[in-house]
């Protein structure tokens, strides 16, 4: 299977749709999911879990590009669930990062006169290249303790 590199490339093509809905469409996704994934949920606890997730996918062999869209478009929704956790738990807002970093979704958190951008899905990918030193869920707990940075 590509690396995750090479899968958000490939996601590149997908449809886009304006942040601010991705809320909406995370609740409708997940809901799709609970026979796939039980336990899924927009909790902390379900950040616990995609890892373990992640690795299926990365053993998981793609014979066609069908497989390869597929487990690419997986990958991609699963980094806005695990965006959306971290929305809610540091009172962010989804935005277009188009100009800041390429990519069309990122959490803005602002506090006073601080604000930072952070970008799940690249971290989620990243995991996916190299789960040994880029975990979702220390990533997780840094920015739920310092929003705007350190």
């Amino acid at each position: 299977m590509p690396g995750g590199d090479e899968i958000l490339d490939k996601c590149s093509g997908l449809p886009s749709f304006d942040p601010a809905k991705v809320p909406e469409f995370v609740d409708q996704w997940v809901a799709g999911m609970q026979e796939d994934l039980p336990g899924l949920n927009l909790t902390r606890e379900s950040v616990d879990k995609m890892p373990e997730v992640l690795a299926d996918v990365r053993d998981a062999t793609c014979e066609t590009t069908e497989e390869y869209d597929d487990a690419a478009g997986f990958v991609f929704f699963l980094s806005l669930v695990y965006g959306e956790i971290l929305r809610r738990a540091i009172k962010g807002e989804w935005v277009d990062g188009t100009e800041q970093v390429g990519f069309p979704f990122l959490l803005a958190v602002k506090r006073g006169e601080r604000q930072m951008f952070w970008n799940p899905t690249a971290k989620m990918f990243k995991m996916l290249d190299d789960p040994e030193s880029d975990d979702i869920r220390g990533f997780f707990d840094f920015v739920v303790a310092h929003p705007t940075g350190m």
